[in-house]
């Protein structure tokens, strides 16, 4: 049962709700066959390299301000809007990994407040991290997702990673 990102409208607000990461090979960083998703995803870059997080399936998207083709949400009107992420953790050869998660804005800006790492000992399909941040968004702005591990590559587990998102103000 596979799951994505969505929009949902209630008088003039706009909230989604995304699950599960795209299927990412490690080392061309390129998009497996969406029809038949491998469990885990396995995460495209390597220790020091920020990486968008692909998904592939949406809960809501009824105003359709999730791109799922560019893997990003773009606000449909201007306002305050809360976002929200989590991460968990798969182990690929070592737990020594250090899991990192941000939003970003417009592919290049780092959400004041979003940044989120893992630094202790990693254990794998129980640590996890959790985002949340409010900013305000333009008409157009887009937010996405991106992640990477640092002192060893790590998984993130597709069932359990989510990006969502509310217009607040």
């Amino acid at each position: 049962m596979r799951r994505i990102f969505a929009a949902l409208s209630i008088n003039n607000t706009c909230s989604f709700s995304a699950l599960k990461c795209a299927d990412v090979n490690k080392t061309g960083g390129s998009v497996l066959n969406a029809h038949n998703p491998p469990k885990w995803v396995t995460f495209a870059c390597r220790f020091t390299t920020w990486t968008k997080i692909g998904l592939n399936n949406t809960d809501y998207n009824d105003q359709g301000a999730f791109d799922a083709a560019n893997n990003h949400f773009v606000a449909p009107v201007d306002g305050t809007y809360l976002f929200g992420a989590t991460l968990m953790y798969k182990v690929n050869a070592s737990t020594t990994a250090r899991m990192r998660g941000r939003l970003v804005l417009n592919g290049t800006t780092e959400i004041r407040g979003s940044l989120g790492e893992i630094s202790a000992t990693h254990v794998s399909l129980a640590t996890a991290i959790w985002l949340q941040t409010m900013v305000p968004l333009t008409a157009g702005d887009t937010v996405e997702l991106q992640g990477y591990f640092r002192v060893a590559d790590g998984y993130f587990a597709s069932d359990h990673t989510s990006f969502w998102g509310a217009k607040i103000g």
